[in-house]
């Protein structure tokens, strides 16, 4: 039996294969994955462990996953800022995610995981109403 994600009691959309689907768990998104990669998939998605090294930034740029947050501050300068980006940065310096605060609330969050070749494997994207949606990505980085 596989491990259950803290999010087994809320709904969340999955998109994999171009459809989109509610899912309970992200275990049940990650379907055909071994036990042990989701294990450590789901830790890996836990908000309470240390993310990374934390930056913060004035907006992104692109379209494409993972976004790339640009025009960095230094953490003096986001006191007197009414919306900035708070990003986390592994040892590679990948963005592991983001959280985009306006007036001191989250309005935006990415969480990122990485393949072992450094490509995307999944991107969690929670909006401003707190509904997450979960995108999951082949070992070339492109939509499973």
């Amino acid at each position: 039996m596989g491990t259950k994600s803290k999010y087994s009691d809320s709904n969340s959309k999955v998109k994999q294969c171009g459809d989109e689907q509610t899912t309970k768990t992200v275990q049940e998104a990650r379907q055909g994955v071994s036990e042990e990669a989701n294990a450590v998939s789901l830790k890996k998605w836990d908000r309470n462990e240390n993310r990374g090294k934390l930056r913060f930034f004035v907006t992104y740029t692109g379209v494409k996953l993972p976004f790339k947050l640009v025009n960095e501050l230094q953490a003096s300068e986001v006191e007197n800022r009414n919306t900035y980006f708070q990003g986390y940065f592994d040892e590679n310096d990948r963005l592991t995610g983001f959280d985009k605060l306006a007036y001191g609330e989250i309005e935006l969050a990415h969480r990122y995981t990485y393949h072992g070749n450094g490509k995307l494997s999944a991107a969690e994207i929670t909006d401003i109403d707190g509904e997450t949606t979960m995108l999951i990505f082949d070992t070339e980085g492109s939509p499973a």
